[in-house]
């Protein structure tokens, strides 16, 4: 394919990329959300992360981006699976952990499974509804 470029996709893209970065406009090709979901008629964007994974500074740019265009991103962590946590929320839940972890020298606290995540009870707020 000609014109194709590792950084910026196809040359096409480039040129794209170019024009919309000198008319000020923020352009993010990397640190995108895992899923867009789509429920109660609205557009939700999920990430997905594991036990031990954590935002990338990437992500975490992209999603301040996103909130401050009024797109919610929340995290759906293999820890508390029948919850959507906010991502801001979620990356300070984690260096509360590393912290905690760190001056005991302890393992990672363990958190309580809880019953299956089921996208048709997320609410407006991109939050499970309370039992």
């Amino acid at each position: 394919m000609a014109g194709k470029s590792i950084a910026h996709g196809t040359r096409v893209e480039a040129q794209f990329q170019q024009l919309a970065t000198e008319k000020g406009w923020s352009v993010f090709r990397s640190g995108w959300p895992d899923f867009m979901i789509v429920a109660d008629g609205k557009a939700h964007f999920v990430e997905v992360k594991s036990a031990t994974d954590c935002l990338s500074d990437n992500q975490v740019e992209l999603f301040e981006a996103l909130g401050a265009a009024g797109v919610q991103v929340v995290i759906w962590w293999e820890l508390a699976p029948s919850r959507l946590i906010p991502w801001r929320r979620f990356r300070d839940l984690q260096r509360r952990i590393r912290k905690s972890v760190q001056s005991r020298g302890a393992a990672a606290p363990r958190v309580r499974k809880a019953p299956g995540f089921d996208v048709r009870r997320f609410n407006r707020r991109g939050q499970l509804p309370k039992r």
